[in-house]
């Protein structure tokens, strides 16, 4: 009875540590750069580009490029005039040093600016402005991925046309992981809110920050970990460490 009293305690205990936790994600978030995180798929090709759901709304994609001479692709759709506004960062660790991506905004009505790698797709007659990483001497700290990271390239322009837009992230000689800021509006849905505690294990991993495990492993695989009898029977025997 005693354990089983002990384990409603702990239950209760981690609902409530789990209630501050997620409050203090969503305090960061606002604090920072308020963007909602959003994790790319399978996008190494034009077909298979990641879908940017409203381009106005606030974005902050993590991404990695496995090598140099690759390229991830992103796309959404705007109506004229509406503004595209675009950045692209990197963790300031010692694996992305040499780590210098840039990005390629493809679209209609756009003028071509800058030389086009020749392993970035693009449709037939688009257009594209090509704009090169450049790594500054300072780097900023960014506490909703509990990293430092260096803004490498931005563009900010008004949509010259109506249509689809594609956002191609490259690398001319080595991979590292990327971050794309995309939008500026603030704006969270109930389902975003709840995910942002999940989404942060792979931001945090993006960022390079060291986090148990297990305890990841656990928590990604649901939200109601902490319901999790045989986890608790665990924390109760001690086989279990965050």
């Amino acid at each position: 009875m005693n354990r089983y009293f002990t384990k409603i305690r702990i239950i209760k205990f981690v609902d409530i540590f789990f209630l501050i936790l997620t409050i203090n994600c969503l305090l960061s978030v606002s604090e920072v750069m308020a963007h909602s995180p959003l994790i790319p798929g399978a996008n190494e090709n034009l077909a298979g580009a990641t879908l940017i759901p409203d381009p106005t709304k606030s974005w902050a994609i993590y991404g990695e490029l496995q090598e140099g001479k690759e390229a991830q692709y992103y796309r959404f759709n705007i109506s004229r005039a509406r503004r595209i506004h675009i950045m692209l960062f990197k963790p300031a660790n010692p694996e992305n040093l040499e780590f210098a991506p840039g990005f390629v905004l493809i679209g209609p009505g756009i003028i071509n600016q800058g030389d086009l790698p020749d392993y970035v797709e693009i449709p037939a007659e688009a257009n594209a402005i090509v704009v090169a990483g450049e790594q500054p001497a300072q780097a900023a700290y960014e506490p909703f991925s509990a990293s430092s990271f260096y803004s490498l390239a931005e563009l900010d322009i008004p949509a010259p046309a109506s249509g689809t837009y594609y956002i191609a992230v490259y690398a001319p000689s080595r991979g590292g992981s990327y971050g794309l800021a995309v939008g500026d509006r603030e704006s969270y849905s109930l389902s975003e809110w709840i995910l942002i505690p999940v989404k942060l294990i792979s931001v945090y991993r993006w960022g390079g920050t060291e986090l148990s495990h297990d305890f990841l492993a656990d928590c990604s695989y649901s939200c109601n970990w902490y319901r999790d009898y045989d986890l608790v029977e665990k924390m109760l025997d001690g086989a279990y460490s965050f």
